[in-house]
């Protein structure tokens, strides 16, 4: 399938009548991007899966040898600080817990929001980092040292919440399953980060196994680019296998830059 720019469908007749456009607006990327994300990955795998098998039927996928090329995407996340993370698994985990106390109608102990702290203590952070020198050295650690305590402790107020879900009814509980399995989700992360920036701000250690790097993308990675403008880079790997005819057989993201075998499978494996 040969990849147009938008401005070539735009500027050329062929193009447009192959798109199906005619003299129609051509939509931008960020329409695309828009229905792409609306309709999920899922969807356009099985879509993918459907014209992989017309192009099998139809004899132009042969499926004798596969190509595998890979490649890095940049994710679409901020620019991740400790603190930063840190205030996103307290801002992600209360907004959970308020909304399993509102599906439940009420919990034994009321959920505490502690945000109004956590956001003092990372603009405290962000201030404290434009000092120099062993006095604001020592005022950062200490900002730190507070803002790991007030996670903590909503770290503990979610493990509490969960723990009340399972005295309420059969059909509360499960109304509020799909939120307790974000909570365990944002928890497990949250302690990561806490874990990586004891290490960092205490220890001075910068290579934390399993470091996470974005709250909502856990499979980004940073990247050394080795240029002057952007030294780092924050990016996700991607796989495409494609047949000897160029046709590709399948994609994917993969979870480090080292393409294995069992990211390849799905790719070999083409329905008829």
């Amino acid at each position: 399938m040969v990849q147009w720019r938008n401005g070539q469908v735009r500027a050329n007749i062929v193009c447009r009548e192959f798109a199906r456009v005619g003299l129609s607006r051509v939509p931008d990327a960020k329409v695309i991007a828009k229905i792409a994300k609306l309709i999920k990955p899922e969807v356009v795998e099985q879509i993918h899966q459907r014209i992989v098998a017309m192009a099998k039927q139809a004899g132009a996928v042969k499926g004798q040898r596969m190509r595998v090329d890979t490649t890095v995407v940049e994710a679409n996340i901020h620019n991740p600080t400790d603190s930063s993370l840190l205030g996103d698994g307290a801002r992600v985990l209360t907004r959970l817990m308020k909304k399993v106390e509102a599906a439940a109608g009420g919990l034994a102990a009321g959920v505490r929001d502690r945000m109004r702290t956590v956001r003092k203590k990372v603009v405290a952070i962000a201030i404290s980092a434009r000092r120099k020198g062993p006095e604001g050295e020592k005022q950062r650690q200490e900002h730190y040292r507070k803002l790991i305590k007030v996670t903590r402790l909503i770290i503990h107020q979610a493990g509490r919440v969960s723990k009340q879900v399972t005295e309420l009814s059969k059909s509360k509980q499960a109304a509020v399953q799909s939120l307790l399995h974000q909570i365990a989700t944002m928890t497990a992360r949250t302690k990561q980060v806490i874990r990586q920036t004891k290490a960092r701000i205490f220890g001075g250690n910068t290579t934390v196994p399993d470091k996470v790097v974005s709250m909502f993308e856990p499979h980004t990675e940073i990247i050394r680019k080795g240029r002057a403008s952007k030294p780092n880079g924050l990016n996700r790997s991607r796989y495409r296998g494609q047949d000897g005819m160029e046709k590709w057989v399948g994609w994917g993201v993969i979870a480090d830059n080292l393409i294995t075998l069992g990211g390849l499978i799905p790719a070999a494996e083409v329905p008829a």
